[in-house]
């Protein structure tokens, strides 16, 4: 069961992502790449949140958001 959005904040504004804003918002997780490339049961992540529209503009990755992957068609 996934977790509710409720009183999460986006890690890029830090303004509060409530259940109404779960179709604008996503979750990044960031696993540890050795656990990750040796299938560790227990990898060690962390997820953080963010609204998609915070995302797109802040991201600064060489490799770009597919904007209609992470918008809710639904």
């Amino acid at each position: 069961m996934r977790p509710s959005f409720t009183g999460f904040e986006c890690c890029f504004c830090k303004k509060s992502i409530g259940a109404e804003g779960e179709a604008q918002s996503v979750v990044l997780t960031a696993t540890n790449l050795s656990d990750w490339s040796s299938d560790l049961e227990e990898a060690r992540y962390q997820q953080l949140f963010a609204h998609i529209a915070c995302l797109m503009e802040n991201w600064k990755g060489r490799v770009s958001w597919e904007a209609g992957v992470l918008v809710n068609s639904g």
